[in-house]
């Protein structure tokens, strides 16, 4: 939903400000649904709401053999409960199922606590620190780089890994968890060329 992307109150202290026009977004929507080759938009939703968030992937550097991660809860009422945990693990999953790139990273501002443990809980190694590598809310910003390979150990996402083997990601999720990703027009996207990884 358009609304959910020019609500910038709804971003929390980390998220890019950055909003498209509504005439941007809808021509953006309708030439690629929000899902292409190197990049692509999925809406984080659950039982009781539709649109609690989105996560995304993109390339963020040209020459890297990488994606990276974005992601954004629309409220506060949707945290804490593991949906952007197990939005990570399942984008991450299907990244290395069916795409060639060797590395999923997140760029996380190193005061987003909340984001660290996502990226801990999820198998992501701690890099290093890019310094003042962030633009936004008026001052430049510290980046901490977190990165999971293909071959890295993934905790707790080896358990998605295994159930996921034998069946789609959508029956397993909806036996497993009121939770669900799909994609959808309403999936948002913002502006800014970086786009750091948050739970708002």
């Amino acid at each position: 939903m358009y609304a959910a992307h020019v609500d910038i109150g709804n971003r929390g202290s980390f998220f890019p400000l950055g909003v498209l026009s509504e005439s941007a977004f809808k021509q953006q929507f309708a030439e690629t649904g929000f899902w292409q080759k190197e990049e692509g938009t999925l809406l984080i939703s659950a039982a009781d709401t539709p649109l609690a968030g989105h996560i995304e992937f993109f390339k963020p550097v040209g020459y890297w053999d990488a994606f990276e991660l974005s992601y954004q809860l629309y409220d506060q009422q949707f945290a804490g409960r593991g949906r952007v945990s197990e939005a990570v693990q399942l984008m991450a999953d299907y990244l290395f199922a069916v795409k060639k790139q060797y590395r999923i990273q997140l760029d996380i501002v190193p005061e987003n606590a909340a984001s660290r443990r996502i990226a801990e809980k999820c198998g992501f190694q701690l890099e290093g620190t890019a310094r003042g590598a962030f633009f936004n809310a008026g001052r430049n910003q510290d980046l901490l780089i977190y990165s999971l390979l293909r071959d890295d150990p993934r905790g707790e996402a080896d358990y998605w890994a295994d159930r996921l083997t034998d069946q789609s990601v959508e029956s397993a999720r909806s036996r497993s968890s009121p939770s669900r990703i799909r994609s959808s027009p309403n999936a948002n996207s913002t502006s800014s060329s970086h786009r750091p990884s948050t739970p708002s």
